[in-house]
This record gives structure tokens, sequence and C-alpha cells, in this order.
């Protein structure tokens, strides 16, 4: 194996000690131990499963106690996802994690949560939060404000479900709140964009929402999404985020495994539907091109959707001609195909015009500058 000294060594070295979905388990002369290694896995998002495969693999040495502590913070998302479903399910407020519960062992910054009925649920959702504990994000967004008065719930409230660009991040269709209990970000959204776009209509999900039980306690479920749609999410997420990370791979590929001939078919479906073919292109350019290089073979299930979606080769070579520097970061050319793309949806059309008209806020201008300085870097 290549040493882990540079961009295509590191990529080498995680992708063969982690193996692929599509094989079985890594060969053991495969698996490699170290600090570089996991530092760009951790840059990757995808830390733990590194950690974790070393470890069952009986060569966690060096880094056993960085494990431990990251296996903390998994545990302690699974409770604030738990205990977040403890608040909601009762109340009967219509949500699901997405991009969250991940088909291998890991967590994430923060818990993202979509809230699929109306403002007034998003509101009643945030409402029970508050009163649970849970504390802003951004705290400076309700300063004067003391969230501990039941008096103030509906000024918090009405603070924590208007825009908060300006202050910190763009926030325009979530907000942040933290499980003081577990200290983990709970996510909490309207609507699945950035900024004023919307890149999905959330309502479209709502028929791939399925109820998972994480402690064997039947009397409490999670709702999250089957994997066909976690899919979509996955791709649609990194047109927003102009970039593919490693985690992204191996969450694709991972449940690309599971599905059977009827989703592949579901998934093609809703790219064409949500009109994100010119984004599924690029992306599975990128993950055929990693999964060739590194393991040899592009499997079936990948070079049905290639034929199916086409590939964006000029994607592959960039990969190649990077070294296989991850995250990779799409051309510009590739994301304005992407937007141009989008702009044949309705929603997504009417979202760009509603983003010019707020452009004139300086702040949001300001800040939707840095957010893309900040994409496009390649870390």
């Amino acid at each position: 194996m290549n040493a882990p000294n540079d961009m295509k060594g590191l990529t080498e070295n995680l992708l063969h000690t982690i193996g692929s979905p599509f094989e079985s388990k890594s060969k053991q002369d495969d698996i490699c131990e170290s600090e570089n290694v996991f530092t760009y896995a951790n840059r990757n998002k995808i830390g733990f499963y590194y950690l974790e495969t070393l470890r069952q693999a009986g060569k966690l040495n060096k880094l056993k106690d960085i494990y431990e502590k990251e296996y903390i913070r998994v545990q302690n998302q699974r409770k604030a996802i738990t205990r977040l479903a403890s608040i909601l399910n009762p109340a009967n407020i219509e949500y699901t994690l997405f991009k969250t519960i991940k088909p291998f062992p890991s967590y994430g910054k923060d818990a993202d949560v979509m809230i699929m009925g109306n403002m007034d649920q998003y509101k009643s959702a945030i409402w029970l939060l508050v009163r649970a504990g849970y504390l802003p994000c951004l705290p400076d967004i309700i300063n004067g404000i003391d969230i501990n008065q039941v008096e103030n719930y509906s000024k918090t409230v009405n603070v924590l479900s208007s825009p908060t660009y300006g202050v910190g991040h763009i926030s325009v269709t979530g907000t942040d709140l933290i499980d003081p209990v577990n200290d983990v970000d709970i996510d909490l959204q309207v609507d699945f964009g950035t900024s004023y776009l919307i890149w999905m209509n959330k309502s479209i999900w709502k028929d791939y929402i399925y109820k998972v039980d994480l402690n064997n306690n039947n009397d409490l479920t999670v709702h999250t999404l089957r994997p066909e749609m976690d899919m979509v999410i996955t791709v649609a997420h990194n047109a927003m985020e102009q970039a593919t990370f490693i985690g992204d791979y191996y969450s694709f590929m991972t449940q690309l495994t599971s599905i059977n001939d009827a989703g592949l078919k579901c998934f093609i479906n809703e790219i064409k539907r949500n009109r994100l073919v010119k984004a599924s292109q690029a992306f599975l350019s990128i993950i055929t091109t990693l999964h060739e290089d590194i393991h040899g073979f592009i499997p079936d299930k990948l070079s049905f959707l290639s034929n199916e979606l086409g590939r964006n080769l000029n994607e592959s070579s960039r990969l190649i001609k990077n070294n296989y520097c991850m995250k990779h970061v799409y051309s510009w050319n590739t994301f304005t195909g992407i937007m141009a793309e989008k702009l044949g949806d309705a929603g997504f059309s009417h979202s760009v015009f509603n983003q010019v008209i707020h452009m004139v806020n300086p702040k949001l201008t300001m800040q939707v500058i840095r957010e893309i300085g900040t994409r496009s870097k390649v870390t």
C-alpha cells in the first residue's frame, strides 16, 4: 500500500482500510492505522467508521484514546435522537430525520430533523423543545428574552422561527437547538434548502418515511427515510454543498447494496422528478471513479445507475488530476449546469426569485458570498 504522505495515498489507505460495501471484509494487510489517515477521514465525515474498522480488525492501538472519546459522541447522538422522538412523537408532530442515521457506525456534527407539517407545526416543535430545556445554538438571537419564563415562550418561538442570517450562519429554513442532556445540535428544519433556495419539496418525502426502533423499545420509534430517498437527498445535498466527501460515498454505496430493482427505479424516478440529473451525473462520476480505481471494478447497481442517468466525465478527470483529493469540489461549469436544470423546477425557480429579493439586505449578501467561498475551498 502507498504510504499516507500524499492525497492519493490518503484516499487509497482510507478506502482500502474500510473496504467496499460490495465486497467482503477488507483483507488484514489492507488495514492501516494512521493518525494522518484518521485526520483525513474525519475531514471527510467518516472518522468514527475508520476507527471502528480498526477496532473490529484488532488493529486499534495508538488511536484507542481517540476512539473512546468518539464512541461517547456516537452514543450521545443516539441518545439525543431518541430523546427528541420522546418529545415529538407524543405531540403528534410530523417529522423525519434525514442525513443522520447512517448505514455504518458514525455520528454527525448535528441531527437533521425535517418538520413535515406547516409552519404552525414547526413552531409547535420549537415550543416543545424549548420547554424541554433545549437551548438556541446562537444565543444572541434571543438576547434579552428569558426563555425560562412561560410568558416569553411565544416571543422565543417567533424569534427562533425567523431568518437568522447575519449572526453566524445562513438559517432561513431552520433553527439549531442544543440538547443540554447529550450536548448534541438538533438542526430543526421546515424546508430543505440553503438560504432562501428550496432544493426539494419536502412533501415528496412523506411516502418514504418509516419508523426505526433504535433501543429495542417498541413504545419509542424514530422516524427516518427509506434508503432510496436518502440517496436522492445525498445527491441533492452534494449539489447544495458543491462538493462530495468520502462520507457521502460510503453512505450512498452502502445504501445502494440494500435496495432492490424497484428501489433503483424509484431512485431514478425521484432524481428526474426533482430535476437532479446533472447533480447525479457529477456525483455518480466521482464515486464510480473512486470505486473502480481503488477496488478495481464497478458494482453492477452503480453501473446501471450510470447508464440510466449518465456521467459527468469532466468531474472524473478533475478527480484524477487533483490526485484523488477528497472532498472533491465541483467545477463552476458543473455547478452552473446543476442550477440551470433546477430552474426547471417551479418551486426552486420561485425560491431563486425570493433569494434575489432578499439579497438587498447587505448582511445576507455578505454572508452568501462568504458561504460560497467556504464551500469552494478544498480542505
